[in-house]
């Protein structure tokens, strides 16, 4: 008789250690293009202006640096590093189309094109997905249509995905009670991963959802880490802020 309470323990435990069945969610899915629409409505951020720290590993072992970032929809963007006194050492600035970088005394100016936006980031990305990447990661260009979304297994997370008609997909994972965008992948035309980017400390901001203060990007073999340490958004920025004028005694050549 002295053995049943352990019996019975022994077999309550048991049933309590068994794995519960996971629960389906049943709630409509919305379509693709009713995600995207509420995605956009609350990330509506016209810009950015930030400090922060700039790790990447590469080739070249881990480099450090801290940063001014400047990101202006729908392309524009300026990016300086810093030197440990916080003086600028190289700068490259965006309009959307022309691209300027300043390094070791020499102008450089060309097309915004990823190849080019590389040499500083280092970021094989077009313009607009560089500003779109530090302002939240949901894509604004209209080269862009949403086909497909799916629940992500044993997650309460959402897949959208996106394509172009030149064969460009974008996949997002979407927490759909915050409404933003904690993971993107880029594929190229082939089907290969272009870009991966996570996004995680997300920080309210003032007018719209919140905003990712840590980044992690992966491509190509590099690991690039982005911590904003001080963030505003849609603050007053000069128009010449997205350009950079020729020094005196220094000849620009070509990116």
């Amino acid at each position: 008789m002295r053995s049943i309470p352990i019996i019975a323990i022994v077999f309550a435990g048991a049933l309590a250690c068994r794995p519960q069945p996971v629960k389906t969610d049943t709630t409509p899915l919305p379509t693709a293009e009713q995600l995207l629409e509420s995605l956009r409505a609350d990330n509506q951020r016209k810009n950015l202006r930030a400090l922060g720290r700039v790790t990447y590993y590469g080739d070249e072992g881990r480099v450090r640096l801290k940063a001014v970032l400047l990101a202006e929809r729908p392309g524009r963007f300026r990016i300086e590093t810093l030197s440990p006194l916080e003086q600028p050492v190289d700068v490259m600035a965006c309009d959307g189309d022309a691209l300027w970088l300043l390094s070791q005394g020499r102008l450089r100016t060309g097309e915004a094109t990823p190849q080019n936006i590389a040499r500083l980031l280092p970021l094989s990305m077009k313009a607009s997905e560089v500003v779109d990447t530090l302002l939240g990661g949901v894509p604004t260009s209209d080269r862009f249509d949403p086909v497909k979304v799916e629940r992500i297994e044993d997650t309460d997370r959402l897949a959208l995905e996106l394509t172009s008609n030149l064969d460009e997909r974008v996949w997002l994972r979407v927490d759909p009670t915050a409404r933003v965008v904690e993971e993107m992948r880029l594929f190229a035309t082939n089907g290969s991963e272009r870009v991966h980017v996570k996004f995680e400390d997300f920080e309210a901001t003032p007018g719209g959802r919140p905003l990712p203060r840590s980044m992690e990007i992966r491509m190509d073999g590099l690991d690039v880490r982005i911590k904003l340490t001080e963030a505003d958004v849609d603050v007053p920025l000069d128009a010449s802020l997205f350009a950079l004028a020729v020094p005196d005694g220094v000849t620009a050549e070509p990116l």
